[in-house]
């Protein structure tokens, strides 16, 4: 693949992540709609036809690292280093 067929793809990456975004901000003022209707409601569970929506509050338990360094010392021995590859694009 040449340098030209390259800018077109980001050309047309680009384009896509701009409507993508734009998806994005309406898929969440529906959801926003449809979780407020459900609090107002008092329900955290609507059933329809063919969907079902689940809105309730979760609790998830994690370690505080700052506070295990504080009281045990040096956690390096505990950590486990994971390497993974990031693709960005930024326009300009």
């Amino acid at each position: 693949m040449d340098d030209i067929e390259i800018n077109k793809k980001v050309k047309r990456l680009c384009a896509l992540q701009q409507v993508s975004k734009q998806l994005e901000t309406v898929i969440e003022e529906l959801k926003d709609e449809i979780k407020s209707e459900m609090t107002s409601r008092g329900k955290d569970t609507l059933i329809g036809a063919d969907w079902k929506i689940i809105f309730k509050e979760h609790k998830i338990t994690r370690l505080d690292k700052d506070l295990l360094k504080k009281d045990l010392g040096d956690l390096s021995k505990y950590q486990k280093i994971t390497t993974y590859k990031s693709f960005y694009l930024k326009e300009i």
